[in-house]
């Protein structure tokens, strides 16, 4: 808006919160993957379901060691979920 234009803290402040935003919900979806396998476990959720979903996450653990390892902690360790 022509308000926004003319007030360059209020600029900066909008691409703050939306970086902010961006950020936290990146967190929320890698750290979902936890209770989501869980659930899937437990068939609450469909396994392809939740293959489809984190398929990015799945992808990189594939081709990154030491990402791989870091899911399977987090996975395995914190939420109890079977490899």
């Amino acid at each position: 808006t022509a308000e926004t234009k003319s007030n360059p803290k209020k600029t900066s402040r909008l691409i703050g919160g939306t970086i902010g935003v961006v950020i936290a919900l990146a967190v929320f979806y890698f750290l979902s993957i936890g209770p989501a396998l869980k659930l899937a476990e437990r068939g609450t959720i469909s396994d392809p379901a939740a293959e489809a979903f984190y398929r990015p996450i799945l992808y990189l653990a594939d081709h990154s060691e030491m990402f791989n390892k870091f899911l399977d902690w987090y996975v395995t360790d914190i939420w109890h979920v079977s490899p």
